[in-house]
């Protein structure tokens, strides 16, 4: 199965939790020089780790560390996920043809205005002449 991950370790504490947590420590000090050459060495070592296991296998590794590397899901797979379940970030609008699509909710939560979802996203343009006869409010 292919799966891309996100890794930001830029900083030297989260450097040293990724090498750790693909195994291979020892290649902190080459990650933390500054040459091309050690650089790229650094990147195809930690390529080939990433090849090694599989998706389920690297999200329960990296849960026990702190390393800014985080799975890049489809939208699918983030509709699913449980962070944007428990913050309400997935709604059910209708699509105009009696089926609902999910999308991205409004991601501001207020007591002040509840947000409306009427109708799904229109294609680019779909609407250009409607909007250019209404007058400007």
């Amino acid at each position: 199965m292919t799966f891309t991950k996100s890794v930001g370790s830029l900083e030297p504490p989260f450097r040293k939790a990724l090498c750790e947590a693909i195994g291979a420590p020892e290649l902190y000090e080459l990650s933390m020089k500054s040459d091309e050459e050690s650089g790229i060495r650094f990147k195809t070592a930690v390529r080939l780790a990433f090849r090694e296991r599989d998706f389920q296998e690297w999200q329960e590794i990296f849960a026990e560390f702190e390393a800014c590397a985080e799975p890049v899901l489809t939208f699918t797979e983030a509709t699913e996920h449980p962070q944007l379940k428990e913050r309400g970030m997935i709604v059910e609008v209708p699509d105009g043809k009696g089926n609902v699509q999910r999308q991205i909710a409004c991601p501001i939560k207020t007591s002040v205005f509840t947000p409306e979802y009427k109708h799904a996203g229109l294609k680019p343009g779909q609407n250009n002449a409607e909007i250019l006869r209404t007058p400007n409010r």
